[in-house]
């Protein structure tokens, strides 16, 4: 073997361990690194401090009220059925039938539910 070729082989090999190195450090900066932990949820302030502002609306006066028993009468009747998360943890399945900028009305099989906006993190509709 030439001294050209040595010292092209030399070389070479030179920069591939150099390149693996790379590898074998980043590889270990990589797994000493934290786990990324999952974002956290942001409840407004709102949600602190009124603790129970559902409130049931009472039947209007003078009209009869329809019984809805189940989630396919409410279905049946208003065309969808969907689920309202709030932030609290709880949740309403009906049909939202009125939103005036300030609050849900929720249609349930337990009665009329006002919700106010601010409490909602999310409507989902479900069929």
């Amino acid at each position: 073997m030439n001294k050209k070729t040595r010292n092209a082989a030399l070389l070479a090999a030179a920069v591939l361990l150099s390149i693996a190195g790379l590898f074998v450090i980043s590889w270990i900066v990589t797994s000493r690194e934290e786990p990324a932990r999952p974002a956290a949820v942001i409840v407004p302030a709102a949600v602190e401090e009124i603790k129970e502002t559902v409130t049931i609306a009472p039947a209007p006066a003078g009209r009869a009220r329809a019984v809805l028993k189940t989630n396919d009468d409410i279905r049946r009747r208003y065309g969808r059925v969907e689920t309202v998360y709030l932030f609290d943890g709880r949740t309403y399945t009906g049909a939202v039938v009125a939103t005036d900028g300030q609050e849900y009305s929720i249609v349930t099989v337990g009665g009329m539910k006002k919700v106010p906006m601010s409490m909602v993190k999310m409507r989902d509709i479900i069929r």
